[in-house]
């Protein structure tokens, strides 16, 4: 099946699904560090067309000037939002009364729902219930692969660089996180 391109004749089309998807990956791409050429090629697209992806998921306008910019607002954001839990959090142990201390937990609750609705937003964490399911089989699925490797020998230095290439190294540091009581046993992110 041939893909539909647009007028202008080069960029394939597609339906604001399609795009949506795409762009949302392009912004999880993005603010996990990956460079704005190494997005353009893994996608297909222009540089431009990547920035104005990520432009189009986090809704912050026509032009995407400052890599930096955006991200000092977003981490802004979730700083306060940090912020925020940890002074209801406080405020719950302290409060003089019961009411005022089931208000302190409703709004705690309410500010890590938001917080992880943005973090979703931005593709740090999955966005729906349907992605959440998926991340965590693939995790499952990634633990047993790195087990077996381990199993049948392969060299720590094998299983080390599949730890550093995404998809492996999002899921292999968990791993090792939720192993290790929440403590990294290597040095990179």
């Amino acid at each position: 099946m041939r893909q539909k391109v647009s007028r202008k004749g080069g960029t394939p089309t597609t339906t604001s699904t399609q795009r949506a998807k795409r762009n949302r990956e392009i912004a999880r791409a993005k603010a996990q560090g990956e460079s704005w050429a190494s997005i353009a090629r893994q996608f297909g697209v222009s540089v431009r067309t990547a920035q104005r992806a990520v432009e189009e998921h986090l809704g912050v306008g026509d032009r995407y000037s400052d890599d930096a910019e955006p991200m000092l607002m977003l981490a802004e954001v979730i700083a306060v939002h940090v912020d925020a839990l940890d002074r209801l959090a406080a405020l719950a142990e302290t409060a003089d009364s019961t009411s005022a201390a089931v208000g302190a937990i409703r709004s705690r609750v309410a500010t890590a729902n938001d917080l992880l609705g943005l973090l979703g937003l931005i593709g740090v964490t999955p966005a729906t219930q349907n992605e959440w399911m998926y991340h965590q089989e693939v995790q499952t699925v990634i633990g047993a692969l790195m087990n077996v490797a381990r199993e049948h020998g392969v060299a720590d230095e094998v299983l080390a660089r599949l730890r550093e290439n995404p998809p492996f190294s999002t899921f292999a540091r968990a791993l090792e996180r939720n192993r290790n009581g929440g403590r990294s046993t290597h040095a990179s992110p």
